[in-house]
């Protein structure tokens, strides 16, 4: 397959990403999250709005009106938790990424539903003894499962993509935000040129820009090219797993994931949906959709990403979620 844009053939010495200086937990003053009206939903959002240096309105579910505003991640958790009584599970002092967040909220019944080659391939065995084994697992087991049951669910993407354009519901995106994992990967190694930054925000808006320039079948045909030099560095440990990870893992396992925070296009805003009572709740900076969720009506897997693109913490619903650190919940939310 051809394609306008074009990869280095020999990759140079991967650059290394500054570690994420992560911040103590510090009690803040809470920023306005409710605005209380009798006229509705309209005037909420309008005194809201004054509240807010850079906005943008949009429409959310049954018509609520969204704007973006800009919070601390000590303000989104405490909306969060203001919200839907969910609370980050975890300190802030620990480093945990995307698998180590979702293994707690992943119980066995889930693993009941994957194929039994899958289960097999990833060391669980097959299907009738899968779910028992992975409750018997810690939480660093189940993430190096996770790692390897996203990345074959990535190869499964590709394998199709390699033989039909993008048809299923949901694949278009699952298509774009692989690509964009795939084209930051490369300029690390240097096989593409882009900014000369590793801060988030510039390069998810490069990525982004990337992806509106590029027809979606060329996008197909980039991805089929170079996927083999790819997907087998998100097998390592230190890859750092994101958007193009949390679809496969919401089409392995028939969950959707909600992803909270600020996300890597913006350091400072968020979008909150103001019902009409004139309540604003933060809304995902990422979710997922796929056909197998829906078909399961179960609920959904929420993780939190500090300060756009650090690490990610689990998200459970205060004073139900009880969490063993080398365990599964008690509980479900």
């Amino acid at each position: 397959f051809g394609s306008s844009l074009h990869c280095a053939p020999v990759p140079h010495a991967k650059a290394a990403k500054p570690s994420h200086p992560l911040c103590a937990m510090v009690p803040l003053p809470s920023r306005l999250c409710r605005v209380r009206t009798t006229i509705g939903s309209a005037f909420a959002a309008f005194v809201t709005l004054h509240f807010v240096p850079a906005w943008v309105v949009t429409l959310g579910s049954a018509h609520s009106p969204v704007v973006r505003m800009n919070m601390t991640d000590l303000e989104i958790l405490e909306n969060l938790h203001e919200s839907y009584n969910l609370q980050r599970i975890g300190s802030l002092l620990e480093g945990e990424d995307l698998y180590r967040a979702v293994a707690p909220q992943i119980a066995p019944l889930d693993v009941a539903a994957l194929p039994e080659v899958l289960t097999e391939l990833v060391g669980l065995g097959g299907c009738a003894g899968a779910p028992g084994r992975w409750a018997e697992l810690g939480v660093d087991e189940q993430a190096k499962i996770l790692r390897r049951i996203a990345t074959r669910a990535n190869e499964d993407f590709v394998k199709q993509l390699s033989i039909s354009r993008v048809t299923r519901p949901g694949a278009d995106v699952h298509l774009k935000e692989l690509f964009k994992s795939m084209a930051i990967e490369f300029l690390s190694q240097g096989r593409l040129t882009g900014p000369d930054t590793w801060e988030s925000q510039a390069l998810g808006m490069w990525a982004r820009e990337l992806c509106a320039n590029m027809q979606q079948e060329e996008m197909r045909r980039f991805v089929v090219l170079h996927a083999r030099d790819y997907l087998p560095v998100t097998r390592s440990p230190g890859h750092m797993a994101g958007n193009a990870e949390m679809i496969a893992l919401a089409c392995a396992f028939g969950r959707p994931m909600y992803a909270y925070g600020k996300g890597s296009l913006s350091k400072d805003a968020v979008e909150v949906e103001i019902n009409n009572r004139g309540f604003a709740s933060v809304r995902p900076y990422f979710q997922t959709h796929t056909a197998a969720a829906a078909a399961r009506d179960v609920p959904p897997v929420r993780v939190f990403q500090l300060d756009g693109d650090g690490p990610f913490y689990m998200l459970g619903c205060a004073g139900t979620a009880k969490v063993v650190r080398q365990g599964l919940l008690a509980t479900r939310s």
